[in-house]
């Protein structure tokens, strides 16, 4: 944690991250709750939005490193927040003002997911502008820690909304922490630019294929470790995402509950 503060643009950038990390963690135990919610409890139908939900990923995560690479990081991560900050606030509405319909729902979550494909690896590129390369493994963990520590609060802050004002407060909250962010990430000073190579969506494709391929026979048993492990983590997502939050609800009929348990799965 002390490499974080190593100077304005570390401190900046891990402040920002961590209310952004927070906000994100309570809107994912309201999006839950919600989803659940409006399927009532469905499984085939919570499923299918979740599938979409982040079918977004296949297609943007390719292009998050490009553009953590060739565009200016500084303008990337304010314009991603002050998006997602939209996004929040339509959520916002979409409870509070307009019958929640999940097509909606899930469409949002979709952008939702695509902005987060673009904001990690900047996010991480950020870093070796600032400090040293010999420090990058402490700042690493110390971005950990904060993730670890924002995973849990957020669910509690879930809670805290549904007892004291309402799920949808909760999306309110999620906007004011993208706020917070986002003034962070203007502070910063530009980071080093890179020399920059023309975008090309089918030649980035194809590269990530080729990686995988070359994984694949390069270190067969390494691969294989990735893809059970991915297959493993598929199912216990599944289990955490909505099957764990439709039992609660139905055995506690409280969605404060839904909070609680998700935080102290995180602990």
């Amino acid at each position: 944690m002390l490499a974080l503060r190593l100077n304005p643009g570390t401190r900046s950038l891990s402040l920002g991250y961590s209310f952004s990390k927070c906000g994100e963690f309570a809107f994912e135990a309201a999006f839950a709750v919600a989803i659940v919610s409006i399927t009532d409890a469905d499984m085939l139908l919570i499923g299918i939005a979740y599938f979409f939900r982040y079918l977004p990923s296949v297609v943007f995560s390719p292009f998050g490193g490009w553009l953590a690479d060739n565009a200016n990081k500084k303008h990337t991560l304010l314009a991603i927040e002050v998006t997602k900050g939209l996004l929040a606030l339509s959520f916002f509405a979409l409870f509070s003002v307009f019958t929640p319909v999940l097509l909606a729902l899930v469409g949002l979550a979709m952008v939702m997911t695509a902005l987060e494909c673009l904001y990690v690896p900047t996010f991480r590129a950020y870093f070796p502008d600032l400090v040293e390369k010999d420090e990058l493994a402490t700042v690493n963990s110390g971005i950990q820690v904060i993730e670890d520590a924002a995973s849990i609060l957020g669910p509690l802050v879930f809670s805290a909304c549904v007892l004291l004002l309402s799920r949808e407060a909760t999306f309110l909250f999620f906007a004011m922490c993208l706020v917070v962010s986002a003034i962070c990430i203007a502070t910063l000073t530009p980071a080093r630019r890179s020399v920059q190579q023309a975008f090309d969506g089918c030649a980035i494709i194809r590269d990530a294929a080729s990686s995988v391929s070359q994984l694949r026979a390069g270190n067969a048993p390494l691969f294989a470790v990735i893809g059970c492990t991915t297959l493993c983590a598929m199912f216990a997502t599944s289990v955490i995402r909505f099957i764990l939050p439709a039992s609660v609800l139905e055995h506690f009929a409280s969605e404060a509950a839904v909070g609680y348990v998700f935080s102290l799965l995180a602990a």
